[in-house]
């Protein structure tokens, strides 16, 4: 005789119930979490890639030329001569204010800073914050950015057409609205500061961390600066920067080596898993056919073109080196005899990627004096 077969008890249907909704929750809990890991880098890629097409479009109608807003507003419509004309903010407003991008592709999907957000009240016509012009003194009637969109925690806030000179303290906790960090244009990176559809010259990236530099020559080799674990620290402007404890570090990495998005002067954009590129050596000519000429260029470290040697000042304030002029001090000081020294980071041609602010102009309005930042 055949056994009957036992049918399920209410409480065993119950129990089967819940554990199938478990398994269901947690398996949807996976895949969205994959899904937006895997959303946030790509999208943080086509944001890159966007922001420098952008520049290459407008370029097309200025022999090839990125902006320089100093440059553009030589009528000072937008902001006043002694402004800092030329910070990164300005930079970018610039294309916002012209359409080839908008304020959300400024700000990656995985930004790590509480004080960068997406500007939601930029004005693309009469913008409040720009120079006011006669006759009914209206503020941004012949503006040509507005000049309140801030590239950087550290830039000052532009007040009746004028934004000042220098950096904000770091407890000034002022909102700003870009996360990329771009090639600082000044001295020897100028020529390089145009639509060259060169591949390795690094334009525009994820932020990264301070490193340094172990041995000399071929032997020399890169690594994260120590400067403690305390992600807490405050402060976007320091004189040894953030390695160790950069906030850039967790943009895409483990938050304890680099990894990020780059876009390259013939707009390619390529993901670096490490801040000195092995798939995009840069020719230093004074090393010896011997030792090899072609090095990994830190993208975050301002190398001797020569040496590789880090070059002095890179991180903090700097003068622009506006003609190679000896009589110097290493850090780029005007000498009693009114010679300035191009022996500082901004005298160097090799990939590097930063933030900064206008520390100084001319009397041409123009910058001759930047302060480059960290975090």
């Amino acid at each position: 005789m055949r056994a009957s077969r036992r049918a399920f008890s209410v409480v065993e249907v119950i129990v089967l119930a819940i554990v199938l909704v478990l398994v269901i929750a947690i398996a949807f809990a996976f895949s969205q979490r994959t899904r937006r890991t895997t959303q946030r880098p790509m999208k943080d890629s086509a944001q890159i890639r966007g922001i420098h097409q952008g520049m290459v479009l407008l370029a097309q109608s200025a022999p090839d030329q990125y902006v320089i807003p100093s440059w553009v507003d030589t009528s000072h419509t937008t902001l006043t001569p002694e402004s800092a004309k030329d910070d990164l903010g300005n930079i970018l407003s610039v294309y916002l204010f012209n359409g080839f991008f908008s304020t959300e592709l400024t700000v990656s999907p995985s930004e790590q800073s509480p004080l960068i957000q997406v500007y939601t009240n930029y004005a693309l016509s009469r913008p409040p914050a720009a120079v006011q012009t006669p006759p009914d003194n209206n503020p941004g009637n012949n503006a040509l950015w507005d000049p309140s969109f801030r590239g950087s925690p550290a830039e000052q806030v532009t007040r009746n057409g004028t934004k000042p000179v220098g950096t904000l303290a770091p407890e000034a906790n002022v909102i700003a609205h870009n996360s990329y960090a771009m090639m600082p244009y000044f001295g020897a990176r100028r020529a390089k500061w145009s639509n060259t559809f060169q591949a390795n010259e690094a334009v525009i990236g994820n932020r990264g961390p301070m490193y340094e530099m172990v041995g000399s020559g071929a032997a020399a080799k890169s690594r994260l600066l120590d400067t403690g674990t305390n992600t807490s620290q405050a402060g976007f402007v320091s004189q040894t920067g953030k390695g160790t404890n950069s906030m850039t570090l967790g943009i895409h990495g483990d938050k304890k080596t680099w990894e990020g998005y780059i876009a390259y002067n013939d707009n390619h954009v390529n993901f670096e898993t490490r801040a000195d590129p092995e798939n995009n050596p840069w020719r230093f000519s004074g090393l010896s056919l011997a030792e090899g000429r072609q090095r990994p260029d830190n993208l975050f470290l301002s190398e001797d073109d020569d040496t590789v040697t880090p070059m002095p000042a890179q991180i903090g304030t700097m003068s622009v080196p506006m003609q190679a002029t000896s009589g110097g001090d290493a850090n780029g000081a005007a000498t009693p005899g009114g010679a300035t020294s191009v022996r500082n980071a901004l005298s160097m041609s090799n990939n590097w990627l930063r933030t900064w602010t206008v520390e100084s102009v001319n009397e041409k309005a123009e910058t001759s004096g930047v302060t480059v930042v960290v975090d």
